[in-house]
């Protein structure tokens, strides 16, 4: 049933039929107004806003069971996966940064990329190294917003692929405000540290694997190092990108040559994760 609600929000998601609103976020946005909007310092308020849509779509799995065959069951399954894969917002911002990367356009350039990542001071970074620095974010992001869902989804079914993006959220959220409280930072930093690892493994074996091995393997059991630097080195590692600006004008410039040498990297990182839980779901491992 995982594989099945996974491929159909992949496919959904594809052919540009699911709207923005179809989304985790409302529901964590909502969920975060109802419980914190009173009590924002509360840390018991806002334990219970992570865990409160994982706790509720688990009630009602529970209660639906098996109904009508099942059929209520996996349409939650579907409905779930289709939210926790939408992630329109983020796709507009790369979109944008690649046009104005096209058309020369650097401050638009700096501003999309500030979108993308807006935790980091982007105006700070070269534009010479702006590309690569996007490349890594793109694996970045493809990992926690979409690898590291899936991973989750595929082995605890809505319910920790709900639990890990509202993680996400609420740590992302209170840290643009300097806000998050440690113990959700511990939490979600715990709850990166295997899927990091595997999707870094994945990035080896889909791009250059002995100029990634040596670098994989000095991360592989470092329970220090973040897992933004694991899968931003591994996979920079994995992918052999131009250092000097192209004056053809048939190839885009260099920020856009790294940008996209990264994301193909990720993508076919990704289809090797959906291979690789195809198996696990055809040997029974997964339901």
């Amino acid at each position: 049933m995982a594989l099945f609600s996974l491929l159909l929000a992949l496919l959904l998601d594809r052919i540009k039929v699911v709207k923005p609103q179809w989304s985790d976020r409302p529901i964590h946005a909502w969920v975060a107004k109802q419980w914190l909007a009173d009590h924002p310092s509360s840390q018991f308020r806002l334990a219970a806003a992570v865990l409160a849509p994982s706790v509720v779509v688990y009630l009602l799995l529970s209660l639906v069971g098996s109904a009508l065959w099942g059929v209520i069951g996996l349409l939650i399954w579907c409905a779930a996966a289709v939210a926790l894969l939408n992630h329109l917002p983020i796709r507009n911002h790369f979109s944008g940064y690649l046009k104005a990367a096209r058309r020369g356009d650097s401050q638009a350039c700096y501003h999309y990329a500030q979108q993308l990542d807006p935790h980091t001071d982007i105006n700070s970074i070269d534009s010479a190294e702006l590309g690569r620095y996007i490349g890594q974010t793109v694996a970045w992001l493809n990992y926690r917003y979409f690898a590291a869902v899936v991973i989750y989804f595929a082995l605890f079914g809505p319910v920790g692929g709900l639990l890990y993006s509202s993680l996400r959220y609420h740590a992302d959220r209170l840290q643009l405000s300097h806000q998050c409280p440690s113990w959700l930072s511990d939490f979600l930093a715990i709850a990166d540290w295997a899927p990091s690892r595997l999707l870094a493994l994945g990035y080896m074996l889909s791009g250059h694997f002995t100029s990634a091995m040596p670098v994989w393997q000095r991360y592989a059991v470092d329970w220090q190092t973040p897992a933004r630097t694991v899968i931003g080195e591994v996979a920079l590692a994995a992918e052999h990108l131009p250092n000097t600006p192209n004056d053809s004008e048939e190839k885009p410039p260099i920020c856009v040559e790294s940008t996209l040498a990264l994301l193909k990297l990720a993508r076919r990182n990704f289809i090797l994760l959906l291979v690789f839980i195809s198996l696990l779901t055809i040997f029974g491992v997964i339901a």
